[in-house]
């Protein structure tokens, strides 16, 4: 009797811990139809979630239509739409705790940007490394690249109350 009722709170615990893992986030897809976007974001650490801001990038105006957001609540991936409908990486943006933060930026030196901390919350801008990994071919993933760097100079972030 004893056994099984430990069993049944192990079973419990492991699927409460599992669910925090995944930040319980709901995942949104959402078309770039306007050069400016804006998305709410939070980061999500075990359990605990951080605020929630409201997160603006001003995209070059050739984008609009072909690009897609992918909204995970913590990360916003921003896909590009190719001429045979996939979507492909392009770069995204995240949220992180000061403690994912670390972890992170020791990762993937040189591939990630820190655009913003807020105190509580870290934000970071990754790019794949190469267009082989964003599935572009080298002269759309290099001119995209170039624009990109305006576009993360124009990020706001504003916590939403």
């Amino acid at each position: 009797m004893i056994a099984k009722q430990a069993s049944l709170i192990l079973s419990v615990v492991a699927v409460l811990v599992l669910a925090g893992c995944g930040g319980g986030f709901p995942i949104v897809t959402e078309p770039v139809d306007s050069a400016l976007v804006v998305r709410t974001m939070q980061y999500g650490d075990s359990i605990e979630r951080g605020p929630e801001y409201s997160v603006a990038i001003e995209m070059p105006s050739e984008w609009t239509n072909q690009l897609v957001t992918r909204n995970s609540g913590n990360i916003l991936k921003f896909n590009y739409i190719t001429e045979t409908e996939l979507t492909v990486p392009f770069f995204a943006i995240e949220a992180l705790s000061e403690s994912q933060y670390w972890q992170q930026i020791g990762s993937y030196p040189g591939q990630v940007h820190t655009l913003r901390n807020t105190g509580e919350t870290f934000f970071i801008a990754s790019v794949p490394r190469d267009s082989f990994y964003s599935s572009l071919d080298d002269a759309t993933y290099s001119g995209m690249v170039d624009s990109l760097t305006k576009a993360l100079g124009t990020v706001s972030i504003e916590r939403v109350n």
